[in-house]
């Protein structure tokens, strides 16, 4: 069941399944400073410490260093709660950003969804996290 959240900015949407295992929010629009402050407040609430989080930005088009930040300090919150994010379906500019700046190295991307759901190496986009 994806319940929809309140919009953080114009033209974006996002929602959250939180009765799955792992917690699922997927992210709609514009990741930019103006829309993160609502997303971020978002993934604080989804935050379970019992759960893997998937950010699925399969619906995403635009995805700003305000974005990368964020999804930085989640995963450092997550890890340090000896939990797991992960980032699932990014796309076009969104992926190629991701790939740039090396952030498989410090989160999980998957090509799919469900990988990232499965947390499926097979599914993995980039570099494996050094040891």
């Amino acid at each position: 069941m994806t319940t929809p959240l309140s919009p953080g900015g114009v033209g974006m949407r996002f929602g959250a399944s939180a009765d799955a295992e792992p917690v699922v929010i997927s992210l709609r629009g514009e990741l930019d400073i103006a829309t993160c402050p609502a997303i971020e407040a978002a993934l604080e609430a989804a935050f379970r410490p019992d759960t893997d989080l998937v950010i699925d930005l399969r619906g995403v088009d635009f995805c700003s260093c305000a974005a990368i930040s964020m999804f930085l300090r989640t995963a450092r919150r997550y890890t340090s709660q000896g939990r797991c994010l992960r980032i699932a379906a990014p796309h076009g500019i969104t992926r190629r950003v991701l790939a740039i700046l090396d952030i498989d190295v410090l989160v999980p991307v998957h090509a799919t969804t469900d990988g990232a759901i499965d947390g499926a190496d097979s599914d993995r986009i980039g570099k494996e996290p050094s040891a």
